[in-house]
Protein backbone atom coordinates (compact mmCIF):
# COMPACT_ATOMS: atom_id res chain seq x y z
CA UNK A 1 0.00 0.00 0.00
CA UNK A 2 1.21 3.54 -0.48
CA UNK A 3 2.82 5.46 2.42
CA UNK A 4 0.30 8.50 2.02
CA UNK A 5 0.21 10.09 5.20
CA UNK A 6 -1.91 13.82 5.21
CA UNK A 7 -1.46 16.58 7.68
CA UNK A 8 -3.48 19.38 8.18
CA UNK A 9 -2.16 22.66 6.40
CA UNK A 10 -0.64 25.42 8.85
CA UNK A 11 -3.27 28.19 8.56
CA UNK A 12 -1.42 31.78 9.48
CA UNK A 13 -3.53 33.71 11.88
CA UNK A 14 -3.10 37.02 13.35
CA UNK A 15 -3.54 38.84 17.01
CA UNK A 16 -6.30 41.02 16.82
CA UNK A 17 -4.53 43.79 18.66
CA UNK A 18 -1.16 44.41 17.66
CA UNK A 19 1.59 47.36 17.50
CA UNK A 20 1.37 48.49 13.31
CA UNK A 21 4.27 46.46 11.19
CA UNK A 22 6.21 48.13 8.66
CA UNK A 23 5.70 46.70 5.02
CA UNK A 24 8.50 43.64 4.07
CA UNK A 25 11.14 45.47 2.34
CA UNK A 26 11.83 43.17 -0.80
CA UNK A 27 14.73 40.58 -0.11
CA UNK A 28 16.47 38.47 -2.70
CA UNK A 29 17.42 36.22 0.71
CA UNK A 30 21.09 34.51 0.74
CA UNK A 31 23.32 32.37 -0.73
CA UNK A 32 24.29 30.11 2.66
CA UNK A 33 27.33 28.38 1.58
CA UNK A 34 29.53 26.87 -0.79
CA UNK A 35 26.90 23.38 -1.04
CA UNK A 36 24.12 25.92 -1.62
CA UNK A 37 25.47 27.24 -4.37
CA UNK A 38 26.50 23.88 -6.35
CA UNK A 39 22.82 23.37 -5.82
CA UNK A 40 21.13 26.31 -7.32
CA UNK A 41 18.06 25.50 -9.69
CA UNK A 42 18.00 21.64 -7.92
CA UNK A 43 15.76 19.61 -6.42
CA UNK A 44 17.00 16.68 -4.19
CA UNK A 45 15.71 13.62 -3.03
CA UNK A 46 15.95 12.21 0.23
CA UNK A 47 14.93 9.41 2.98
CA UNK A 48 15.06 10.83 6.48
CA UNK A 49 14.65 14.41 7.53
CA UNK A 50 18.52 15.22 8.04
CA UNK A 51 18.90 19.17 9.63
CA UNK A 52 20.19 21.41 6.62
CA UNK A 53 23.82 21.27 8.39
CA UNK A 54 23.76 18.23 8.46
CA UNK A 55 22.10 17.58 4.23
CA UNK A 56 25.10 16.55 2.02
CA UNK A 57 25.52 15.04 -1.95
CA UNK A 58 25.83 11.13 0.73
CA UNK A 59 22.07 11.84 0.75
CA UNK A 60 21.00 12.27 -2.47
CA UNK A 61 18.18 9.22 -3.49
CA UNK A 62 18.32 8.35 -6.94
CA UNK A 63 15.37 6.04 -6.51
CA UNK A 64 12.43 5.44 -3.87
CA UNK A 65 10.13 2.42 -3.85
CA UNK A 66 6.91 3.37 -3.33
CA UNK A 67 5.71 0.59 -1.47
CA UNK A 68 7.90 0.74 1.17
CA UNK A 69 7.50 2.03 4.31
CA UNK A 70 10.20 4.63 4.64
CA UNK A 71 10.72 8.42 4.96
CA UNK A 72 10.67 10.36 1.37
CA UNK A 73 11.53 13.99 1.49
CA UNK A 74 13.03 16.57 -0.72
CA UNK A 75 15.06 20.16 -0.54
CA UNK A 76 14.75 22.72 -3.35
CA UNK A 77 17.53 25.10 -3.17
CA UNK A 78 16.84 28.88 -5.34
CA UNK A 79 19.16 31.55 -6.31
CA UNK A 80 17.01 34.05 -4.59
CA UNK A 81 13.61 34.41 -2.58
CA UNK A 82 10.02 33.07 -3.94
CA UNK A 83 9.00 36.51 -3.48
CA UNK A 84 11.95 38.25 -5.74
CA UNK A 85 11.09 35.62 -8.34
CA UNK A 86 7.05 37.09 -8.36
CA UNK A 87 8.54 40.73 -7.98
CA UNK A 88 9.55 40.30 -11.63
CA UNK A 89 6.75 39.29 -12.49
CA UNK A 90 5.37 42.40 -11.58
CA UNK A 91 7.57 44.56 -10.28
CA UNK A 92 5.04 47.28 -9.02
CA UNK A 93 3.53 44.87 -6.41
CA UNK A 94 4.52 45.43 -3.04
CA UNK A 95 5.84 41.99 -1.34
CA UNK A 96 2.41 41.71 0.68
CA UNK A 97 0.69 42.11 -2.49
CA UNK A 98 2.88 39.47 -3.76
CA UNK A 99 2.33 36.84 -1.47
CA UNK A 100 -1.13 37.48 -1.31
CA UNK A 101 -1.10 37.06 -5.23
CA UNK A 102 1.62 33.96 -5.73
CA UNK A 103 3.73 31.52 -5.02
CA UNK A 104 4.97 28.21 -5.94
CA UNK A 105 3.78 26.48 -9.27
CA UNK A 106 4.60 22.67 -9.11
CA UNK A 107 4.13 20.68 -12.47
CA UNK A 108 4.36 16.75 -11.90
CA UNK A 109 5.91 14.95 -14.93
CA UNK A 110 6.04 10.95 -15.27
CA UNK A 111 8.38 9.60 -18.24
CA UNK A 112 8.34 12.98 -19.48
CA UNK A 113 4.45 13.28 -19.52
CA UNK A 114 3.42 16.28 -17.93
CA UNK A 115 0.66 15.28 -14.98
CA UNK A 116 -0.21 17.07 -12.84
CA UNK A 117 0.28 20.96 -12.50
CA UNK A 118 -0.25 22.72 -8.49
CA UNK A 119 -0.61 26.27 -7.55
CA UNK A 120 0.37 25.97 -4.25
CA UNK A 121 -2.44 28.07 -1.86
CA UNK A 122 -0.53 31.64 -0.98
CA UNK A 123 -1.51 30.61 2.40
CA UNK A 124 0.70 28.06 2.41
CA UNK A 125 4.27 29.82 4.28
CA UNK A 126 4.15 33.44 6.41
CA UNK A 127 4.95 36.49 3.78
CA UNK A 128 7.97 36.76 6.19
CA UNK A 129 9.37 33.28 5.66
CA UNK A 130 9.08 33.30 1.80
CA UNK A 131 10.88 37.20 1.65
CA UNK A 132 13.74 35.20 3.70
CA UNK A 133 14.38 31.72 2.58
CA UNK A 134 16.07 30.34 -0.14
CA UNK A 135 16.02 26.48 0.55
CA UNK A 136 12.86 24.95 1.11
CA UNK A 137 12.23 21.26 2.36
CA UNK A 138 9.64 19.35 0.93
CA UNK A 139 8.40 16.64 2.89
CA UNK A 140 6.47 14.44 0.63
CA UNK A 141 5.19 11.04 2.98
CA UNK A 142 6.57 8.80 5.85
CA UNK A 143 6.04 7.93 9.59
CA UNK A 144 7.29 11.17 10.92
CA UNK A 145 5.02 13.47 11.67
CA UNK A 146 5.42 16.58 9.77
CA UNK A 147 2.61 19.82 9.72
CA UNK A 148 4.04 20.99 5.88
CA UNK A 149 2.18 21.56 3.36
CA UNK A 150 4.60 19.31 0.87
CA UNK A 151 2.12 16.41 2.77
CA UNK A 152 -0.75 18.01 1.63
CA UNK A 153 0.59 18.44 -2.02
CA UNK A 154 2.20 14.80 -2.69
CA UNK A 155 -1.07 13.24 -1.67
CA UNK A 156 -3.38 15.88 -3.75
CA UNK A 157 -0.76 14.74 -7.00
CA UNK A 158 -0.98 11.19 -6.08
CA UNK A 159 -5.04 10.83 -5.75
CA UNK A 160 -6.23 13.85 -7.93
CA UNK A 161 -3.57 14.09 -10.31
CA UNK A 162 -3.45 10.84 -11.49
CA UNK A 163 0.03 10.35 -9.92
CA UNK A 164 -1.11 7.14 -7.88
CA UNK A 165 -1.75 5.18 -11.45
CA UNK A 166 0.97 5.95 -13.39
CA UNK A 167 3.28 5.34 -10.69
CA UNK A 168 1.27 2.27 -9.91
CA UNK A 169 3.51 -0.45 -11.25
CA UNK A 170 7.45 -0.98 -12.53
CA UNK A 171 9.42 1.50 -12.58
CA UNK A 172 9.28 5.02 -13.77
CA UNK A 173 10.81 8.72 -14.04
CA UNK A 174 9.17 11.35 -11.69
CA UNK A 175 10.15 14.94 -12.80
CA UNK A 176 9.09 17.79 -10.74
CA UNK A 177 9.59 21.70 -12.08
CA UNK A 178 9.21 24.79 -10.01
CA UNK A 179 7.79 28.14 -11.44
CA UNK A 180 6.75 31.27 -9.87
CA UNK A 181 3.38 31.88 -10.56
CA UNK A 182 1.28 35.09 -10.10
CA UNK A 183 -2.72 35.39 -10.11
CA UNK A 184 -2.93 39.50 -10.85
CA UNK A 185 -4.76 40.67 -14.19
CA UNK A 186 -4.37 37.01 -15.46
CA UNK A 187 -2.27 33.50 -14.61
CA UNK A 188 1.16 34.67 -15.00
CA UNK A 189 3.99 31.91 -14.28
CA UNK A 190 7.56 32.68 -14.68
CA UNK A 191 10.80 30.55 -15.72
CA UNK A 192 11.78 26.82 -13.84
CA UNK A 193 13.69 27.77 -10.75
CA UNK A 194 13.76 24.49 -9.61
CA UNK A 195 13.92 21.15 -11.05
CA UNK A 196 14.91 17.69 -9.94
CA UNK A 197 14.12 13.95 -11.11
CA UNK A 198 13.99 10.49 -8.72
CA UNK A 199 13.32 7.04 -10.11
CA UNK A 200 10.20 5.39 -8.79
CA UNK A 201 10.07 2.29 -8.19
CA UNK A 202 6.57 0.08 -7.17
CA UNK A 203 4.39 -2.90 -7.58
CA UNK A 204 0.68 -3.18 -7.65
CA UNK A 205 -0.38 -4.77 -4.01
CA UNK A 206 -1.86 -8.41 -4.00
CA UNK A 207 -5.08 -8.86 -2.66
CA UNK A 208 -6.58 -12.24 -2.16
CA UNK A 209 -9.24 -12.94 -4.94
CA UNK A 210 -11.86 -13.65 -2.35
CA UNK A 211 -11.82 -10.25 -0.92
CA UNK A 212 -12.66 -9.11 -4.15
CA UNK A 213 -15.57 -10.83 -4.72
CA UNK A 214 -18.96 -9.41 -4.32
CA UNK A 215 -20.22 -10.05 -0.60
CA UNK A 216 -23.19 -12.30 0.22
CA UNK A 217 -25.82 -10.14 1.55
CA UNK A 218 -28.18 -11.39 4.17
CA UNK A 219 -32.07 -11.01 3.69
CA UNK A 220 -33.48 -7.90 5.53
CA UNK A 221 -36.96 -6.57 6.49
CA UNK A 222 -35.73 -3.28 5.29
CA UNK A 223 -35.80 -3.86 1.71
CA UNK A 224 -36.19 -6.74 -0.77
CA UNK A 225 -33.03 -8.08 -2.14
CA UNK A 226 -32.61 -7.42 -5.80
CA UNK A 227 -32.70 -10.64 -8.10
CA UNK A 228 -30.39 -8.77 -10.15
CA UNK A 229 -27.55 -7.96 -7.51
CA UNK A 230 -24.40 -6.27 -8.43
CA UNK A 231 -21.31 -8.73 -9.19
CA UNK A 232 -17.93 -9.11 -11.94
CA UNK A 233 -15.37 -7.36 -12.90
CA UNK A 234 -16.62 -4.00 -12.18
CA UNK A 235 -17.41 -4.69 -8.54
CA UNK A 236 -14.47 -6.54 -8.21
CA UNK A 237 -12.23 -4.16 -9.21
CA UNK A 238 -13.51 -1.70 -7.06
CA UNK A 239 -13.28 -4.13 -3.87
CA UNK A 240 -9.33 -4.56 -5.16
CA UNK A 241 -8.62 -0.95 -4.72
CA UNK A 242 -10.63 -0.95 -1.83
CA UNK A 243 -9.18 -3.50 0.24
CA UNK A 244 -5.76 -2.42 -1.30
CA UNK A 245 -5.90 0.86 0.07
CA UNK A 246 -6.03 2.67 -3.64
CA UNK A 247 -9.61 4.12 -2.60
CA UNK A 248 -8.36 4.81 1.14
CA UNK A 249 -10.80 4.51 4.18
CA UNK A 250 -14.13 3.25 2.77
CA UNK A 251 -16.10 1.65 5.12
CA UNK A 252 -19.09 0.48 3.17
CA UNK A 253 -20.98 0.86 -0.15
CA UNK A 254 -24.48 0.19 -0.58
CA UNK A 255 -26.62 -0.24 -3.68
CA UNK A 256 -30.67 -0.04 -3.85
CA UNK A 257 -31.68 -0.11 -7.77
CA UNK A 258 -35.58 -0.02 -8.11
CA UNK A 259 -35.72 -0.34 -4.59
CA UNK A 260 -33.99 -3.48 -4.15
CA UNK A 261 -30.94 -4.12 -2.10
CA UNK A 262 -28.80 -5.01 -5.05
CA UNK A 263 -25.04 -4.47 -3.58
CA UNK A 264 -23.59 -4.08 0.19
CA UNK A 265 -20.15 -4.05 1.15
CA UNK A 266 -18.45 -3.69 4.12
CA UNK A 267 -14.64 -2.53 5.19
CA UNK A 268 -11.98 -1.57 7.51
CA UNK A 269 -13.61 -3.34 10.06
CA UNK A 270 -17.66 -2.36 9.79
CA UNK A 271 -20.64 -4.17 9.35
CA UNK A 272 -24.65 -3.71 8.90
CA UNK A 273 -24.88 -2.54 12.41
CA UNK A 274 -21.75 0.40 12.26
CA UNK A 275 -22.98 4.00 13.07
CA UNK A 276 -21.30 6.09 10.58
CA UNK A 277 -20.15 9.67 10.89
CA UNK A 278 -21.04 10.99 7.97
CA UNK A 279 -20.03 14.68 8.74
CA UNK A 280 -22.81 16.78 6.62
CA UNK A 281 -24.48 14.57 5.05
CA UNK A 282 -26.74 15.65 8.18
CA UNK A 283 -27.54 18.71 6.32
CA UNK A 284 -29.85 17.07 4.08
CA UNK A 285 -31.49 15.96 6.98
CA UNK A 286 -32.12 19.22 7.89
CA UNK A 287 -33.91 19.90 4.88
CA UNK A 288 -36.43 16.70 5.04
CA UNK A 289 -36.71 17.87 8.93
CA UNK A 290 -37.60 21.31 7.41
CA UNK A 291 -40.41 20.26 4.62
CA UNK A 292 -41.83 18.02 7.22
CA UNK A 293 -42.18 21.07 9.92
CA UNK A 294 -43.80 22.75 7.08
CA UNK A 295 -46.33 20.18 6.30
CA UNK A 296 -47.21 19.79 9.87
CA UNK A 297 -47.73 23.54 9.88
CA UNK A 298 -45.17 24.43 12.47
CA UNK A 299 -43.96 26.85 9.98
CA UNK A 300 -45.31 29.00 7.68
CA UNK A 301 -43.85 28.11 4.01
CA UNK A 302 -39.96 28.69 3.05
CA UNK A 303 -40.37 32.51 2.11
CA UNK A 304 -41.20 32.97 6.17
CA UNK A 305 -38.17 35.13 7.48
CA UNK A 306 -35.91 34.24 10.22
CA UNK A 307 -37.14 37.45 11.72
CA UNK A 308 -39.76 35.56 12.91
CA UNK A 309 -37.77 33.62 15.13
CA UNK A 310 -35.03 35.85 16.36
CA UNK A 311 -34.76 39.98 17.29
CA UNK A 312 -31.82 40.89 14.62
CA UNK A 313 -32.19 44.32 15.86
CA UNK A 314 -30.75 42.70 19.11
CA UNK A 315 -28.05 40.65 17.45
CA UNK A 316 -24.33 42.62 16.75
CA UNK A 317 -24.16 43.57 12.90
CA UNK A 318 -28.06 44.75 12.17
CA UNK A 319 -28.86 44.81 8.83
CA UNK A 320 -31.84 43.86 6.42
CA UNK A 321 -30.00 41.33 4.70
CA UNK A 322 -29.66 39.35 7.74
CA UNK A 323 -33.35 40.23 8.71
CA UNK A 324 -34.81 39.06 5.87
CA UNK A 325 -33.33 36.01 5.09
CA UNK A 326 -35.77 33.60 4.42
CA UNK A 327 -35.94 29.77 4.98
CA UNK A 328 -35.90 28.55 1.34
CA UNK A 329 -32.24 30.88 1.62
CA UNK A 330 -30.83 28.95 4.42
CA UNK A 331 -32.08 26.04 2.51
CA UNK A 332 -30.37 26.79 -0.66
CA UNK A 333 -27.31 28.26 1.31
CA UNK A 334 -27.55 31.54 -0.26
CA UNK A 335 -28.40 33.52 2.97
CA UNK A 336 -27.20 36.93 4.12
CA UNK A 337 -24.39 35.92 6.02
CA UNK A 338 -21.41 36.86 5.70
CA UNK A 339 -19.80 32.66 5.86
CA UNK A 340 -18.46 30.54 3.95
CA UNK A 341 -16.55 27.37 5.04
CA UNK A 342 -14.11 27.33 2.25
CA UNK A 343 -12.93 30.46 2.59
CA UNK A 344 -10.89 30.23 5.78
CA UNK A 345 -10.79 34.18 6.07
CA UNK A 346 -14.71 34.03 6.47
CA UNK A 347 -16.23 35.76 9.72
CA UNK A 348 -18.28 32.63 9.52
CA UNK A 349 -16.41 30.11 8.80
CA UNK A 350 -17.16 26.40 10.51
CA UNK A 351 -13.81 26.64 12.77
CA UNK A 352 -14.78 30.21 14.05
CA UNK A 353 -17.97 28.87 15.41
CA UNK A 354 -17.67 25.59 17.65
CA UNK A 355 -15.20 27.00 19.67
CA UNK A 356 -18.11 29.40 21.00
CA UNK A 357 -21.06 28.85 23.59
CA UNK A 358 -23.84 29.61 21.51
CA UNK A 359 -23.57 28.60 17.58
CA UNK A 360 -26.83 30.37 16.93
CA UNK A 361 -25.94 33.94 18.45
CA UNK A 362 -22.51 33.22 16.61
CA UNK A 363 -24.66 33.08 13.82
CA UNK A 364 -26.63 36.01 13.98
CA UNK A 365 -24.07 38.01 15.02
CA UNK A 366 -22.21 37.74 11.82
CA UNK A 367 -21.93 40.48 9.44
CA UNK A 368 -23.87 40.67 6.46
CA UNK A 369 -23.07 39.85 2.64
CA UNK A 370 -23.63 42.57 -0.10
CA UNK A 371 -24.99 39.53 -2.14
CA UNK A 372 -26.95 36.67 -1.73
CA UNK A 373 -24.98 34.10 -3.88
CA UNK A 374 -24.34 30.48 -3.04
CA UNK A 375 -22.25 30.56 -0.29
CA UNK A 376 -21.62 27.04 1.57
CA UNK A 377 -21.87 27.52 5.45
CA UNK A 378 -22.46 25.64 8.44
CA UNK A 379 -23.81 28.20 10.64
CA UNK A 380 -26.91 28.83 7.80
CA UNK A 381 -27.63 25.04 8.81
CA UNK A 382 -27.65 25.36 12.68
CA UNK A 383 -29.86 28.21 12.80
CA UNK A 384 -32.82 25.96 10.32
CA UNK A 385 -31.76 23.20 12.74
CA UNK A 386 -32.62 25.45 15.56
CA UNK A 387 -35.55 27.35 14.12
CA UNK A 388 -37.25 23.70 13.45
CA UNK A 389 -36.84 22.81 17.34
CA UNK A 390 -37.87 26.71 18.44
CA UNK A 391 -41.21 25.68 16.32
CA UNK A 392 -42.16 22.51 16.33
CA UNK A 393 -43.76 20.62 19.83
CA UNK A 394 -41.08 18.47 21.51
CA UNK A 395 -38.48 19.61 19.65
CA UNK A 396 -36.16 18.79 16.37
CA UNK A 397 -35.13 15.42 17.58
CA UNK A 398 -38.97 14.35 18.39
CA UNK A 399 -40.22 15.28 15.10
CA UNK A 400 -37.18 13.61 13.76
CA UNK A 401 -38.38 10.43 15.27
CA UNK A 402 -41.62 10.51 15.06
CA UNK A 403 -42.51 11.91 11.40
CA UNK A 404 -38.72 10.68 9.34
CA UNK A 405 -37.35 7.85 11.57
CA UNK A 406 -39.66 5.83 12.07
CA UNK A 407 -42.01 5.85 8.89
CA UNK A 408 -38.53 4.63 7.27
CA UNK A 409 -37.61 1.70 9.91
CA UNK A 410 -34.83 3.87 11.47
CA UNK A 411 -34.14 3.16 14.69
CA UNK A 412 -30.54 3.53 15.12
CA UNK A 413 -29.93 7.36 14.46
CA UNK A 414 -27.21 9.04 17.14
CA UNK A 415 -27.27 12.81 16.71
CA UNK A 416 -24.67 14.80 18.15
CA UNK A 417 -25.59 18.33 19.55
CA UNK A 418 -24.65 21.49 19.93
CA UNK A 419 -23.54 23.53 23.03
CA UNK A 420 -27.16 24.26 23.44
CA UNK A 421 -28.39 20.39 23.23
CA UNK A 422 -30.17 20.90 20.14
CA UNK A 423 -29.63 18.04 17.44
CA UNK A 424 -26.65 19.56 15.22
CA UNK A 425 -28.06 19.57 12.19
CA UNK A 426 -24.51 21.14 10.44
CA UNK A 427 -23.69 17.20 10.62
CA UNK A 428 -22.36 14.27 12.20
CA UNK A 429 -25.82 12.54 12.55
CA UNK A 430 -24.41 8.83 12.91
CA UNK A 431 -26.68 5.95 11.29
CA UNK A 432 -25.81 2.50 9.95
CA UNK A 433 -25.71 2.36 6.12
CA UNK A 434 -28.85 0.81 5.32
CA UNK A 435 -30.50 3.28 7.35
CA UNK A 436 -28.88 6.25 5.01
CA UNK A 437 -30.09 4.24 1.86
CA UNK A 438 -33.73 4.19 3.38
CA UNK A 439 -33.33 7.65 3.25
CA UNK A 440 -31.98 8.25 -0.07
CA UNK A 441 -34.61 5.85 -1.42
CA UNK A 442 -37.02 8.03 0.57
CA UNK A 443 -36.30 11.30 -1.94
CA UNK A 444 -36.32 8.75 -5.35
CA UNK A 445 -40.11 8.13 -4.08
CA UNK A 446 -40.80 11.33 -4.37
CA UNK A 447 -41.18 12.09 -0.48
CA UNK A 448 -44.04 9.54 -0.10
CA UNK A 449 -46.63 10.70 2.36
CA UNK A 450 -43.84 12.02 4.68
CA UNK A 451 -42.35 15.58 2.87
CA UNK A 452 -44.82 17.74 1.18
CA UNK A 453 -45.85 17.17 -2.10
CA UNK A 454 -43.27 18.31 -4.51
CA UNK A 455 -40.67 19.03 -1.57
CA UNK A 456 -38.81 15.83 -2.66
CA UNK A 457 -38.85 17.06 -6.21
CA UNK A 458 -37.67 20.69 -5.36
CA UNK A 459 -34.62 19.62 -2.70
CA UNK A 460 -32.98 17.62 -5.82
CA UNK A 461 -33.26 20.25 -8.39
CA UNK A 462 -30.37 22.61 -9.23
CA UNK A 463 -31.88 25.72 -7.54
CA UNK A 464 -28.86 27.93 -6.73
CA UNK A 465 -25.56 27.71 -9.04
CA UNK A 466 -22.52 26.94 -6.90
CA UNK A 467 -18.80 29.06 -7.20
CA UNK A 468 -16.55 25.90 -6.75
CA UNK A 469 -14.43 24.19 -9.12
CA UNK A 470 -17.39 21.64 -10.59
CA UNK A 471 -19.88 24.96 -11.53
CA UNK A 472 -22.54 22.58 -10.30
CA UNK A 473 -25.84 23.45 -8.74
CA UNK A 474 -27.25 23.50 -5.34
CA UNK A 475 -31.24 22.65 -4.45
CA UNK A 476 -32.42 22.28 -0.58
CA UNK A 477 -29.27 20.75 0.89
CA UNK A 478 -28.54 18.46 -2.08
CA UNK A 479 -25.98 19.32 -3.97
CA UNK A 480 -26.87 18.45 -7.86
CA UNK A 481 -23.91 16.99 -10.43
CA UNK A 482 -23.35 15.38 -13.61
CA UNK A 483 -21.56 11.84 -14.46
CA UNK A 484 -20.42 10.52 -18.03
CA UNK A 485 -20.16 7.47 -18.30
CA UNK A 486 -19.46 5.71 -21.66
CA UNK A 487 -20.33 9.14 -23.40
CA UNK A 488 -23.88 9.76 -21.87
CA UNK A 489 -24.26 11.91 -19.35
CA UNK A 490 -26.62 11.30 -15.86
CA UNK A 491 -27.79 14.01 -13.77
CA UNK A 492 -27.89 13.53 -9.91
CA UNK A 493 -28.27 14.61 -6.70
CA UNK A 494 -26.19 13.96 -3.23
CA UNK A 495 -26.41 14.69 0.59
CA UNK A 496 -22.65 14.63 0.77
CA UNK A 497 -20.02 14.93 3.83
CA UNK A 498 -16.45 15.41 5.10
CA UNK A 499 -14.38 12.29 4.30
CA UNK A 500 -16.01 11.30 1.20
CA UNK A 501 -19.76 9.81 2.63
CA UNK A 502 -22.41 10.18 0.27
CA UNK A 503 -26.28 9.76 -0.31
CA UNK A 504 -26.48 10.16 -4.23
CA UNK A 505 -29.84 9.69 -6.21
CA UNK A 506 -30.55 9.07 -9.65
CA UNK A 507 -33.57 9.18 -10.35
CA UNK A 508 -33.53 8.55 -14.24
CA UNK A 509 -31.81 4.38 -12.86
CA UNK A 510 -33.64 4.18 -10.14
CA UNK A 511 -30.96 4.04 -8.05
CA UNK A 512 -29.94 5.11 -4.76
CA UNK A 513 -25.95 5.04 -3.57
CA UNK A 514 -24.54 4.68 0.10
CA UNK A 515 -20.77 5.33 0.32
CA UNK A 516 -19.32 5.85 3.55
CA UNK A 517 -15.79 6.72 4.29
CA UNK A 518 -12.98 8.34 7.13
CA UNK A 519 -10.87 10.17 4.81
CA UNK A 520 -11.82 13.27 7.12
CA UNK A 521 -9.31 16.39 5.94
CA UNK A 522 -7.90 14.75 2.78
CA UNK A 523 -7.97 16.30 -0.29
CA UNK A 524 -8.78 12.86 -2.23
CA UNK A 525 -12.00 11.79 -0.58
CA UNK A 526 -14.34 13.27 -2.46
CA UNK A 527 -12.24 12.30 -5.42
CA UNK A 528 -12.53 8.71 -5.09
CA UNK A 529 -16.25 8.43 -3.89
CA UNK A 530 -16.50 9.75 -7.87
CA UNK A 531 -14.05 7.54 -8.65
CA UNK A 532 -16.39 4.71 -7.14
CA UNK A 533 -19.69 5.94 -8.70
CA UNK A 534 -18.48 6.82 -12.16
CA UNK A 535 -15.62 3.79 -13.00
CA UNK A 536 -17.42 0.72 -11.18
CA UNK A 537 -21.41 1.53 -9.78
CA UNK A 538 -22.58 3.19 -12.63
CA UNK A 539 -20.80 0.65 -15.53
CA UNK A 540 -22.01 -2.07 -13.01
CA UNK A 541 -25.54 -1.18 -12.98
CA UNK A 542 -25.53 -0.02 -16.81
CA UNK A 543 -23.86 -3.83 -17.58
CA UNK A 544 -26.20 -5.70 -15.48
Amino acid sequence: MYRLLLLPLLLLTACTEQAPTMPLELSEGEIINDFHQSQIGNIRFFNDWISYDDFGPDDFLSAVNLNEDTEFNARMFLDKTITSHLHDLAPALTVEELCNAGSFQFTFKVDGQETYVYNLQTGAGSCDYKNEATVFGLPWFGAQEQDHWGRFLWVKFMKLGGGEAALSEGTHDLTIEVRPYLEHDGLKTGPIIATGSIRTIAALPDVDPALAMAQPISPTERFPLSTNPLKGTEVEAMNRKIVSGQFADITSVVVLKNGELALEEYFNKADRSTLHDTRSVGKSFAGALTGIAIKEGHLKGIHQPISDFYKLDEADNPAPAKANTTLQQLLTMSSGFNANDNIADSPGQEENMYPTKDWVKFTLDLPARKDTTWSYTSAGTVLLGDIVHRAVPGGLEDLAAKKLFSPLGITDQQWQHTPSGVGNTAGSLRMSSLSLAAFGQLYLDDGRDILPEGWAAKSLSPLAARNDNKAGHYGYLFWHDTAEVDGKTYSFAHASGNGGNKIIILKELDLVVVITATAYGKPFAHWQADKILTEHLLPAVLGS
